[in-house]
């Protein structure tokens, strides 16, 4: 509700006193929802879990969640019971309670803490072997929903692993590590990271956290003689945590040296004929080659022609943008468009290290286009993108760039949308040109001002500008 206008002053008071007593305006941020009690917790829960089990629709059921007063200190619980209840169910979709899971973190624009998300993981992870029995694929589920949180970097491998370290039931901590049953768990989680977004991540996630899995080995299992390198091979993640995956595309790199056509069609050759699909469907891989391409750019570029030295490596680029063929890895949530994104990113933090000569970016990513390395559908993805990472990576400079690429991007504007965009500014803006330019020109920058324009539209298709 709107806030009601409180008074404007006693009589005969100054006009800087009834200032003061001003009522906040309307568009203050709204107060925070009063906590529910536990019956309209229970309530709503199992109402929005029911909802997005049938719908599937992670983003209606995080914006209920996000409305829940009082929801922190419920995380835990929430977590228990969105993973146990799963375990319980006779079908349960865990790729759908995976996408729900990816979205709760505050790092992802959820409600929730990353330090709540992980105490609802020990809470499962206490009893786990217990659930094991019933469903011995239950640590298998739990690592699918906890790898995409992983593999963004919104939950840290890190506190997971030492959760697993000291899970087990009351009174018996540590019992889930000693038994063997936090080893498994953990592998899994590593393997469905690279699963789906690449060998490269799953081992940049183990090696950023600092975990030995060693360490988690089961006494039977160290009595049995089991080694760290024969459980990562049962569980399919085989040379972790050496850096193998892109190994052999930095020995490549380093013997093709310097970019030429001749370097470039022997690197595209050995990509689609040698490379590894594990490694070369992650954004990761494209990134490296990337970096060699962009490294023969020359720092006194002339912006205003082509790049006579960046063309050359178009053949390697487009080959790295391609992937794998379909289906291998089966799991894989990489596409073609994420890639291609890698390509732009690196493109951002190449000129980003050389404080963005004027030009240089939109020269870039034009030559890119046109050596058909790229689309534009995925420099709006580009634009869009609000992680600016390649991998785990963050790449700085993201303003800065879309302001260097903002006539590009409106160039790139699909004749559909520029159609639907004029006619809408010409609705509403009627001859006020420099109002319906500036709201293009918003749009091309941050992508805000289609969404804005549209919905006023939409909820009030008579009103002028207020």
């Amino acid at each position: 509700p709107r806030p009601v206008p409180g008074p404007r002053g006693e009589k005969g008071g100054s006009e800087k006193e009834a200032k003061e007593k001003a009522p906040e305006p309307a568009s203050a941020a709204p107060a925070a929802a009063p906590p529910m009690s536990e019956e309209e917790y229970e309530t709503e829960r199992k109402r929005v879990l029911e909802y997005f089990f049938d719908d599937k629709d992670a983003d209606e059921a995080i914006a209920a969640i996000s409305r829940w007063g009082g929801f922190e200190p419920r995380v835990p619980e929430f977590v228990q019971h969105l993973v146990v209840s799963g375990f319980e169910r006779r079908t349960m979709d865990w790729d759908a309670a995976a996408s729900l899971f990816r979205m709760l973190p505050r790092s992802a624009g959820g409600p929730a803490p990353e330090a709540g998300l992980v105490a609802g993981v020990k809470l499962v992870l206490d009893d786990l072997e217990d659930h094991k029995c019933d469903l011995p694929k239950a640590d298998t589920h739990l690592a699918t929903v906890l790898a995409g949180v992983v593999a963004d970097g919104s939950v840290a491998f890190k506190e997971i692993a030492a959760a697993a370290h000291e899970a087990g039931p009351e009174g018996e901590t540590g019992y889930l590590r000693e038994e063997g049953g936090a080893a498994p768990v953990l592998c899994k989680i590593l393997a469905a990271v690279a699963d789906a977004c690449g060998a490269p991540r799953a081992e940049r996630v183990l090696a950023d956290s600092g975990v030995d899995l060693a360490a988690f080995i089961g006494d039977m299992d160290k009595e049995d003689g089991v080694t760290l390198d024969a459980m990562l091979e049962k569980y399919g993640i085989g040379t972790l945590p050496a850096a193998a995956a892109l190994h052999p595309l930095r020995a490549k790199l380093a013997e093709l040296n310097e970019v030429s056509a001749d370097s470039s069609a022997a690197l595209a050759s050995w990509i689609e004929g040698e490379a590894a699909a594990s490694a070369r469907v992650s954004t990761e891989f494209v990134g490296e080659v990337a970096a060699w391409a962009l490294a023969a750019v020359p720092a006194d570029a002339d912006t205003s022609s082509p790049i006579a030295a960046l063309e050359p490596s178009f053949a390697a680029l487009r080959a790295a943008c391609k992937g794998p063929d379909a289906g291998s890895p089966s799991k894989s949530e990489i596409g073609k468009e994420a890639r291609e994104i890698a390509v732009l990113s690196a493109a951002q933090r190449l000129c980003a290290s050389r404080s963005f000569p004027a030009g240089l970016l939109e020269r870039i990513f034009r030559d890119l286009h046109a050596g058909d390395v790229l689309d534009e559908t995925a420099m709006k993805a580009w634009r869009d993108d609000e992680s600016s990472a390649i991998g785990l990576e963050k790449i700085a400079g993201k303003e800065k760039a879309l302001f260097e690429t903002m006539e590009l991007l409106q160039e790139f504007a699909s004749d559909d949308e520029g159609a639907e965009d004029a006619a809408d500014l010409s609705d509403f803006f009627g001859a006020d040109r420099a109002g319906a330019t500036f709201w293009m020109a918003l749009e091309s920058h941050t992508g805000v001002a289609r969404v804005f324009l549209r919905g006023v539209l939409r909820d009030a298709p008579s009103q002028r500008r207020a």
